[in-house]
Formats: structure tokens, C-alpha cells, sequence
């Protein structure tokens, strides 16, 4: 399934807050996304950090099905409940990316491992849902 089909529309924090449209960034190079295949075959030798690593591509994808239901209900016209539901949904699988990533940034300064990957993925909400998307497209892609 490809999640970045042409353009995604970015949905602002609230329903009355105007959506703005990107185009995402392209794909990750095979250097971003081997980066991330990296840190999280690290994260999974570790018995404490393992769930979070495999939790995160899970995550990660199911962000990225949130964000296309969403839009497609948009897009169809659906009524106010049923996109709050998917808004909500969406923030939810969001912040559940942002926290596994945090989690497995923070076990790894805990071990002295590298963990510059977390502020090459960006701290703000937008520059994790951006790679998030990209990184579910070439998951997708595999």
C-alpha cells in the first residue's frame, strides 16, 4: 500500500483550524531508511528496549493508515463525528510514535549507544509525521 499517493493534506490541531496541504519530502533515501532498520535491530538486542522497537513499526504504520483514513473521509465528505473520530485517532497514533521514539532515544544515551537518529527524525510534531509517513511508505514498499 503506498501512503504518500500523490499529496497528503495536514490536518491542523482542531476542525475549524484551515488544513494545510504539503507534498511530502521524497522518499528516504536507502541511507534514511537502513538508519532506521539499524536502530531498531540494535533496539530489539536488548530484552528491555525490544517491545518499543517492535512496536514502533507497527506505530508507525498504523499512523500512516490514520492519516489516509482521515483524509479519504475528508475528501468524501463524511460527517463532523465521523472525522473528530479519525482526527482523534490519528493525534493518537501520532503521539504514539513521538513516545517510542522517545523511549528508545532515551534507552540508548541509558547504554551509551548513539542516539543522534532521534534529532536526524526532527523533534516537532510535523517533522515526525513527515518521516513517518516516508518511513511507512518504504515499509510499505518492502
Amino acid at each position: 500500500m503506498d501512503y504518500l499517493e500523490g499529496r497528503i493534506e495536514k490536518v491542523g490541531e482542531g476542525l475549524g483550524s484551515e488544513n494545510e496541504e504539503y507534498h511530502a519530502e521524497e522518499q528516504p533515501s536507502q541511507e534514511q531508511y537502513a538508519e532506521f532498520e539499524s536502530f531498531l535491530a540494535k533496539a530489539e538486542s536488548d530484552p528491555d528496549l525490544k517491545f518499543f522497537a517492535n512496536n514502533l513499526r507497527r506505530s508507525v504504520i498504523n499512523y500512516a493508515a490514520s492519516v489516509e483514513k482521515l483524509n479519504r473521509l475528508q475528501k468524501l465528505g463524511a460527517s463532523k463525528d465521523d472525522i473528530e473520530t479519525a482526527d482523534h485517532s490519528r493525534r493518537n497514533y501520532h503521539d504514539g510514535v513521538i513516545d517510542k521514539l522517545n523511549i528508545l532515544s532515551r534507552g540508548f544515551n541509558e547504554r551509551g549507544w548513539d542516539n543522534r537518529w532521534r534529532k536526524e527524525i526532527g523533534m516537532s510534531r510535523e517533522e515526525v509525521s513527515e518521516w513517518a509517513l516516508r518511513i511507512a511508505n518504504q515499509i510499505g514498499a518492502k
